[in-house]
């Protein structure tokens, strides 16, 4: 009860003893027991904890017309909509949530009436299926590729903190090379590899692709 923080005389009534017999008690384990009865001032002195009324407000979440308000204004401002890969958090929130709509109007779970606020605000905001938008990327990281290396005139390569448009080549070459190696690579995006970058899945043959590469015409 002591160490609880109680005093001698709450200890007194409630043991129905007296409460010097009680003072002289806890002397005696002060004395013998010194690291123990310090124990009972932490306990005893610790701040009370706030109260519900006293602990600050979360702000509340946006509602869903909040959010399409903000990327309909980022959508006028840039001219695009929201990316995920943005540094700016505020872009990448909006981003987060556009795509939830979107998977959403694919699972057919959006209301009727937010999928016509959608349209009406952001235009062809959910783009192409997702087959055709993948192979699209990839066609499109292809050409950037043996652009980079007839600009350069070296294959990408990741540096930590460098050019982030190259280190984003340089992964998806190496992604290339992975699916390649595991037999997973879809043959005709292999052919348009063999037939732009000669050598591409062989380090060792990686130099010489890299030389026809640029000096062939594509």
């Amino acid at each position: 009860m002591y160490l609880r923080g109680l005093t001698p005389d709450n200890i007194a009534q409630l043991c129905r003893v007296p409460a010097k017999r009680v003072r002289r008690v806890i002397r005696s384990f002060e004395r013998t027991q010194p690291e123990s009865a310090g124990k009972r001032l932490v306990l005893n002195d610790r701040p009370a904890l706030p109260t519900a009324a006293e602990l600050p407000k979360k702000a509340p979440r946006p509602s869903w017309d909040a959010h399409l308000q903000g990327v309909k204004n980022f959508q006028r401002r840039h001219g695009r909509l929201p990316r995920t890969l943005s540094k700016d958090p505020i872009e990448q929130r909006l981003a987060v949530w556009v795509a939830g709509q979107r998977k959403q109007v694919r699972k057919g779970s959006l209301d009727i009436g937010r999928q016509q606020l959608l349209r009406s605000a952001l235009g062809d905001w959910i783009g192409p299926p997702r087959l055709q938008a993948e192979s699209t990327l990839w066609e499109k990281r292809l050409t950037e590729v043996i652009d980079f290396i007839r600009s350069e005139g070296h294959a990408p390569h990741f540096h930590y903190g460098v050019d982030r448009f190259e280190n984003i080549l340089a992964t998806w070459l190496v992604t290339q090379r992975g699916l390649y190696r595991q037999g997973t690579l879809d043959p005709g995006r292999r052919q348009l590899l063999d037939q732009q970058i000669p050598g591409w899945e062989s380090a060792r043959q990686w130099n010489s692709g890299i030389s026809r590469c640029t000096t062939s015409p594509r």
